[in-house]
Order: structure tokens, then sequence, then C-alpha cells
């Protein structure tokens, strides 16, 4: 009677997931029958991120791109023409479908043994036991493991018929156990799993042993074993571990950036960025190492051409700034062959202002026609009287900047040093190392301490300690802390973390940051070749002008107006007087941007200055004087803004005649404007009432 009375219900139930199902599989774009086949079949490989960002694209050409970008990302020599990995991974899709499709009507890649064929590869041995009377058809397939995934050293796998015909399936030791791999007429018996695997035993010892369990160091006739089901479940997760899928997130942004002849060709790179301060502002510095660099020669020269677009949004991805430069490299062919062995670094730095951001890095190659990017999320501090302990910088050395640098800024250079880092924080133990912080709002420095300890990621006892007094390790500027040279010689190869602590007058702890590095065990050049641009020192006007701009990005008006201010009261800047016409409007101050944007489209006649004019003119109700620059703005390419605002000004005259085109128009750009759309309906309907 429960079972019965369940059975409604269960059908109730699967009828809901059905609509679910379906519900989620509208909200996705359709796929294309090619697109939908390679998805099927790269579905033992493809990582969830890559799947998700897969079906976020929105073309067919978008998806084309990241299937070749897909395959590219695999490719274990991609100095070669030939993709060994898509050659080797396709012959077993082809084997899988030659070998594992009979008795069912599924491409054997997509059935249970075809999907780990394809994710595990030939196996060591393949053991088939069919006609037996006393066994279901079954394989037994062992594995050597990759113990660094996280898999055993050795591993045993079994495919059965589980009614003696069809599909070949997954047995689960721990869940089914050695009765189930029996035939019907064995099986009918009252037999317990002793007796199952003394049975199985008779038919073949090993694979009564992986009956039990896939490990065979865990085979036990006592109890089910679940690190069989754990193994699975490693296996299953290998693609997360194996592939490098940051890429997929970043091909959402690239796409509009990159050519598609690059996108052929991503370079892996290591990237570390901190905040540091320099004459009270923040900066952004930031280190980018591309795995290789691709150079050409030309006339006894070396070169690269370089394009490098930095964009930062805040966390709810608002763009708050965005750069795009040329960075030309030329170097002779000494300086190639001292030092194309050494890591090749590009660091720049950026004045940011407190929040939470995304940084979007990409660095086009256009020489070599390659790129690479990365993305991550950082945190500027806000203004505070109270004591803080910046960011730790970890370095393998320190130069003594040139004198043509000294009035400059640049990254990872405070005080008339340049600190030398790489973004992995390799070091050598035959070489010495220095931590380089700086501490702010802090009174009496002499009263203070700083305390390093060096930690083994295997013990919880210090392997390195020193103390040393604050202003021993203070430098000329006031805030910045350097503690080196530190000899790590004593401490072997390994994973460590440097803990610095500030101390008061009792030795409390009062402020604390770590950094991580590892010891490496062979000598290799861990010190980067860098490219880091120079900049003038503070008072910085293009600095100023992107502090200003992020300010106006923000919504900060009165913060981007004073910012913008101290700019134009020392000199002339076009850009900063547009940006100071924008800010003006967003704060309301509608004739006050007019009389500063008023000369600039005068010499200019921009896009810019002149839709600003119609705006100001607009929100002063001035619709015939709006009217005058967005008509000429409409001769040339006309985009949504002008359209609309246009379209606002005739409605208010009193010309929906005029408007009417002009929304159609508009809504022919974007469908989606809900807005428009109901105040089209409006037009045509009182237009067809005075008609």
């Amino acid at each position: 009677m429960r079972e019965t009375a369940m059975k409604p219900l269960k059908r109730v139930f699967f009828l809901l997931a059905c609509l679910l199902f379906s519900l989620f599989l509208s909200g996705k774009d359709k796929l294309a029958p090619h697109h939908q086949e390679w998805l099927d079949t790269v579905e033992p490989i493809i990582t969830k991120m890559e799947r998700d960002v897969f079906f976020q694209l929105k073309t067919q050409e978008q998806r084309d791109k990241f299937i070749t970008l897909f395959w590219n990302r695999r490719d274990p020599l991609p100095d070669t023409k030939k993709n060994e990995f898509y050659e080797e991974y396709m012959e077993r899709v082809r084997y899988a479908n030659l070998n594992f499709g009979r008795n069912t009507a599924k491409l054997g890649c997509r059935t249970e043994r075809g999907q780990f064929y394809l994710l595990l590869g030939p196996p060591l041995s393949r053991e088939i036991y069919t006609g037996s009377q006393d066994l279901l058809p079954l394989e037994l397939w062992s594995y050597n493991g990759d113990i660094k995934l996280g898999l055993p050293s050795y591993f045993y796998l079994i495919f059965f018929q589980p009614h003696g015909l069809g599909e070949y399936r997954l047995y689960s030791p721990g869940v089914a156990g050695p009765a189930r791999l029996l035939s019907p007429s064995v099986s009918m018996r009252s037999i317990n799993r002793n007796q199952a695997y003394q049975i199985i035993r008779r038919s073949a010892g090993e694979l009564a042993k992986a009956s039990l369990s896939y490990i065979p160091d865990d085979s036990s006739l006592m109890s089910s074993s679940l690190s069989s089901d754990i193994l699975v479940s490693k296996i299953y997760e290998l693609p997360e571990k194996k592939f490098t899928d940051s890429y997929a997130v970043d091909f959402l942004k690239l796409e509009d950036h990159v050519e598609t002849d690059y996108l052929d060709d991503y370079i892996e790179n290591r990237f570390d960025a901190k905040i540091f301060r320099i004459d009270g502002q923040n900066y952004l510095h930031w280190t980018l190492e591309p795995e290789k660099i691709n150079f050409a020669t030309y006339e006894g020269s070396t070169y690269a051409s370089f394009q490098l677009i930095t964009r930062i949004e805040d966390v709810e991805e608002n763009l708050i700034l965005e750069k795009n430069e040329e960075i030309p490299l030329k170097i002779s062919p000494e300086e190639y062959e001292r030092y194309n062995r050494r890591i090749f670094a590009f660091q720049d730095l950026i004045p940011v202002i407190p929040g939470q951001y995304k940084l979007f890095l990409l660095l086009k190659n256009k020489t070599g026609k390659d790129f690479t990017s990365t993305q991550i999320t950082f945190s500027v501090p806000g203004k505070s009287s109270d004591p803080q302990l910046s960011e730790l910088l970890l370095y393998q050395d320190r130069q003594r900047l040139g004198e043509n640098q000294r009035n400059r800024i640049k990254a990872f250079s405070f005080s008339g040093y340049h600190y030398l880092a790489n973004a992995h924080h390799n070091c050598l133990p035959q070489k010495n190392i220095g931590i380089y912080a700086q501490v702010y709002n802090l009174e009496d420095k002499k009263d203070y301490l700083c305390l390093l300890k060096i930690y083994s990621a295997e013990s919880e006892k210090p392997e390195e300690s020193l103390t040393r007094s604050l202003t021993e390790i203070l430098e000329p500027d006031g805030q910045s802390l350097n503690i080196g040279p530190i000899s790590i010689s004593s401490i072997k190869p390994g994973y460590y973390s440097a803990e610095l602590s500030i101390l008061d007058t009792e030795s409390h702890k009062i402020l604390g940051k770590e950094v991580n590095f590892m010891i490496l065990s062979q000598p290799q050049p861990i010190i980067p070749w860098a490219y880091s641009k120079l900049h003038k020192a503070p008072p910085n006007y293009e600095h100023l002008y992107l502090i200003a701009s992020q300010h106006f990005r923000k919504g900060q008006y009165r913060e981007a107006k004073q910012t913008l201010e101290k700019i134009l009261t020392k000199t002339e800047n076009q850009q900063a007087e547009l940006l100071r016409a924008q800010t003006l409007s967003a704060m309301k101050q509608y004739k006050e941007s007019l009389a500063v944007i008023k000369p600039i489209y005068e010499e200019t006649h921009s896009r810019k200055s002149a839709l600003l004019m119609a705006s100001n003119y607009a929100e002063l109700k001035d619709w015939e004087s709006s009217l005058v620059y967005l008509e000429k703005l409409l001769q040339q390419t006309a985009d949504l803004d002008v359209l609309n605002l246009a379209a606002e000004c005739y409605i208010k005259l009193n010309k929906p005649e005029r408007a009417l085109p002009l929304l159609k128009r508009s809504l022919s750009l974007d469908p989606e404007q809900e807005e428009i759309k109901s105040l089209l309906n409006q037009i045509e309907n009182k237009i067809e009432k005075e008609s």
C-alpha cells in the first residue's frame, strides 16, 4: 500500500523536475547542431567554467572561436603545427565509437565506457569476461594513476551489463557489492558478500579483488568500500585539476578586443599586484610575466610591438577605468642573448581610489600575434587615522635608481630603490631575500619593534626569526620598511610563509601581514628582466586626471571636481576641462557646464562636446537650442543617446511626427528598450487620433 500511494507523488516530482529542466534549457541559447555535437564530444574533459562560458556566448562565430581556443589551450607543444592533444583525443573518440557503441543506441564515445576512455585514455589492461555461467558480461580495466591529481598509483574500473544486455555500466563496489556482478541464475539464490566474492574468485582472482575495491590495497570482505566511490568522484573532477580554465572567463571580455587570428595563441602568465602609497596616494603596483615573448628581427635589431589594455571595474561590473596603450620594444642582439633565458616582466602602476575592484589586463603581441591576460580582485583601503600596515613585497634584490629616474616614479620603486621580485615569489637557497612594506599613521616610531618569522607549510614552529627596531628598518620617506638582506641558506627547499608583526612597547602585536613564497631546489633565473614604465613624480596631471575620472564614474562628483581643479589651476588641459563640464552637469549645474563646454565645442566640434551641449540645454528645457546640436549629430552616425534625446525634444515641441522615425530607428538598434516602446505606442496613437 505504501509503495502504491507514493507513485502519484513520484509522478508529480518527475513532472516538476522536467518542467524546471525545460525552463533551465530555455534560458540558454539553442546550440547549432555542430556546436552541440562538439559539446557532447568533449563532455568528459570540459570544465564547468568552460561549459558555462560556452553557453553564455551569443553567436556561432564566438563559439567557433572558443572551440579553437579550447583545443589550443590543451596543446602540449604549441610551437609545432600539430596539436598532439587534439589528435590523440579524436583517436580516442574514434576507438570508443568503434568498440563501445554496440548493443546501445548511443555513440560509443557517449557510453560510460567511452566517457572514461576519453578522460583516462587506454587502460593498461582490459580483461573481457563474457560467456561465463556465473558472471554477467563485464570488463576489468586497470590504470596507473597520477598521485599529483589525487589518484592512487594503481586502480581498477569494472564495467558490466546489468541485465546481460544493453549498455555497459560502471560498477560500484561500495554500493552494489560483488553479488551484483553474478548472473541471474546464480544471484537468485540467497548469497552473502563472501560467497559472491568466492564465486567471482573462481573465475578470476584479480576481478574478485576489484569487486571489493577499485584500490588494490583497500580490498576487504568485512565492509563495503567507500574509497572506490571517492576514487570515481576524483576521476570525474580530473578536468578541473588537469586544465587551466581561467581563460574561459577572460574570453567573454577578450572577444571584443582580440582579433580572430590572435585567439589561437594564448600565452600563460604569472601575475602579482600590491597596493602601496606614493606621496599619500594609493597606487596599484603590478607585474605580468608571460611564459614566453615572441620577438622578430629586422636590420640587426630584435623587436616586438605590444598593445596593453587595462580595465578596472567595481564589484557590480561598472567601468571605473580603462586605458589602451602601445608598448614598442626594441633591443640589440647582445641584449637578447644576455636576457633571453630570464623571465620577462611588464610592470606598471595605476593610481586608485578606495574601494573593492576587479582588474582586467590584456596584453597583445602584435608582432607575434599572440596574447595573454589576467583578472584579479583587489581592495584599496580608505582614509583612516588608525595605524595600518601595507601588503608585503618579498624581493630577491634591490637596485639603486639611476640619476635619470630619481625624480620619476615606477612600479615597485621607493626611496631611491627599485625592488626586484618575481610574481611567483620563488627564491633560491643560496641567495638572500628581503621584505618591503609600508606603515601608516604610527606615531613615535622609535617605540616599536618589527618581528619577522618564517614558517614552513609543514610546521607551526618558525624556521627563522629576527627582531629589529622600527627605526632601524625605516627608510627616509618615513613610511617604507625594508628588512633585508635575510639569509635563507639554512632553510631546505619547500613552501613557506613570512609573517611580519609590529609590536608595541609591551611586545603586543598591533599590526601584522604575511606573504607566501617557495624556495626552489634547483638554481634557475628568478629575477625578471622588466619593462617598467617611468611616470612623472607627483603632482602628475595624468594621474590626477585618472583619479578624477574614477571619482566621476563612481558618482563622487564633489571629489572629481576638486581633483580636476588641482589640474586646471596649474595647467591648461582640454581633457580635464571636458570632464569638469561633465561633472558640473552631473551635479545639475547646467549653466556652469555650458560655460565650460562651449569653448571646447567651438574649437573641436567633437561628438562628446556636442552631445553634452545638447544634454545641458535639454535639462534647462531649451528644446530648440538642444536640437541645434542634435540635428548636426543626426547627420553623422546616430546612436541611442542622440536618437532618444532628439525624439524627446521634438515631443516637447509638439512635433510627434518628427519624433516617430527617430524612435523607430532607436528600437531597430536596441529592441529591448521598454520605455521607448511605450513612448512609441503613445506617439502612434496620438498621430492616429489627430489624423
